[in-house]
């Protein structure tokens, strides 16, 4: 090849690389077009610019040490920040190398854009600080359930530091009872679905529960196809300790109410069973004074009579224990018109109910109920007493209890009065706990009938009718 090919050739290759030579000076003598496509420059707005001015370039140290150096060695390396064409600032990968002909010398600068590659190496440096970081444990692992990454907070809430755990199966975490999450996990993740805010129970490395709310991503290669998961757990066991206790103490609070509505009915119980004792104390007599006359059949017929009122004495007393008794709630498909006849039945106990007319209306699709009968009724009895006090000293004293299908899986019940309804500081309170109007109530009433329902899956709500009166309905779940 002869040397004027040669030089041809090294000249065109100059040109399309991403390649200026300057003078000593800085000024530019060649602008390669690879140069244009890193920073934006046509050749011709480069020719006889200060390369340095031009680019604003940054130096890491002072210019004038960098190019002692490729004076003095031939070649600096490093990297430099500069300004494109557009004014956006880029992270270059700069190699100056000294060129020596029988006229002058020049350097050479190959320059490449490495912004991409840094600001991924930023945000992969800024995401690990991040999950290192986070008080919710966070993890990797593969399709097969292998666990492959594990920051700080994973090794404090399981106990386990990340050598003892990278590399095993996910599942020594998970109890005995629950391995079958970890098939629902991946099958999920293999469909490239996101699992969000899923409640489960996981083991410390000491054998001990972890309550867990789990979240868990798939990642996904640059094809788009699924090759691992990222999952991070936030520790709940403290919420779930403290909503177990709430529960608890709403049971308590319950009970509490039953027994204060007891100590109501007391009087009221000993009248109500004074009837059927006088009775069968009469029934008895009678019974004796046949048998010993010899009249068997008229001995029977009043023994029959005194069998009956025993029964309802029975059925009174077994009411007011089913009411009494403290039980988590229970559902089950019951009979509307059955739980509310219990429940008329138990309030008219009182001395306020007495002279109080209820009516009762039930439609025909709105009959059964998934309820916890005895919580109901709870709800029931303390809306017809607040019904009662609110009537009293009435002349007509009424109140109306209703029941209605309000979609397919939804039945609303009402229970209106005709007292003088609810004023607008008892509305915007009235379901708050502890708040009340009455110089000897506890204020718990409402707020637990409420709390009642909703555990129902239903609501309640109050407010004043057209007509006047008060109206309080709550919603029930059909069976």
């Amino acid at each position: 090849m002869s040397d004027a090919l040669s030089q041809a050739l090294e000249r065109q290759a100059l040109n399309q690389a991403p390649v200026m030579i300057r003078d000593l000076n800085g000024r530019i003598q060649l602008w390669g077009s690879g140069m244009e496509q890193v920073y934006g420059y046509r050749s011709d707005e480069c020719l006889g610019q200060l390369a340095h001015i031009l680019l604003d370039t940054q130096f890491p140290i002072p210019r004038a040490e960098i190019e002692a150096a490729v004076r003095e060695r031939g070649a600096w390396s490093g990297e430099l920040s500069e300004r494109r064409s557009d004014g956006e600032a880029i992270t270059v990968s700069s190699h100056w190398s000294l060129l020596r002909d029988r006229d002058a010398a020049s350097v050479m600068i190959c320059s490449n854009d490495i912004s991409g590659v840094r600001r991924a190496l930023h945000d992969h440096r800024l995401l690990a600080s991040i999950v290192e970081s986070s008080q919710d444990a966070v993890m990797g692992k593969n399709l097969q359930g292998i666990v492959t990454s594990w920051n700080g907070a994973a090794a404090r809430m399981f106990g386990y530091a990340p050598e003892e755990i990278i590399g095993r199966p996910v599942t020594v975490l998970f109890p005995e009872h629950l391995i079958g999450e970890e098939l629902m996990i991946l099958g999920r993740l293999r469909r490239g679905d996101r699992i969000e805010h899923y409640e489960t129970v996981r083991l410390h490395k000491d054998g001990s529960p972890v309550h867990v709310s789990l979240t868990v991503s798939p990642i996904f290669d640059p094809n788009g196809v699924v090759i691992g998961a990222s999952k991070s757990a936030r520790d709940i066991s403290d919420r779930i300790m403290l909503a177990k206790r709430l529960d608890e103490l709403q049971a308590e609070l319950l009970h509490t109410s039953r027994v204060n509505d007891m100590g109501l009915m007391a009087s009221a119980l000993a009248h109500e069973l004074r009837q059927p004792l006088t009775a069968i104390f009469a029934y008895l007599g009678t019974v004796r004074r046949h048998a010993e006359a010899g009249d068997t059949i008229l001995a029977i017929a009043a023994c029959n009579r005194a069998q009956l009122e025993v029964g309802r004495a029975a059925a009174i007393i077994g009411r007011l224990g089913l009411f009494l008794k403290k039980d988590q709630i229970q559902c089950r498909t019951d009979a509307l018109a059955g739980v509310l006849d219990d429940a008329i039945a138990l309030a008219s106990m009182g001395s306020s109910a007495k002279g109080l007319k209820i009516d009762v209306r039930i439609d025909d699709d709105a009959q059964a109920a998934l309820v916890d009968r005895i919580q109901i009724q709870q709800v029931v009895v303390n809306l017809i007493r607040n019904a009662a006090q609110a009537t009293e000293g009435q002349a007509v004293r009424s109140m109306l209890i209703s029941a209605r299908r309000q979609d397919d899986h939804v039945i609303a019940v009402e229970v209106a009065d005709d007292g003088p309804g609810l004023t607008a500081d008892v509305l915007a309170h009235i379901f708050e706990p502890f708040y009340t109007t009455k110089p000897d109530g506890l204020g718990i009433g409402l707020s637990l009938c409420r709390s009642i329902v909703r555990a129902h899956g239903g609501d309640m709500t109050a407010e004043n009718a057209a007509g006047g009166g008060a109206v309080f309905r709550f919603t029930l779940l059909t069976a």
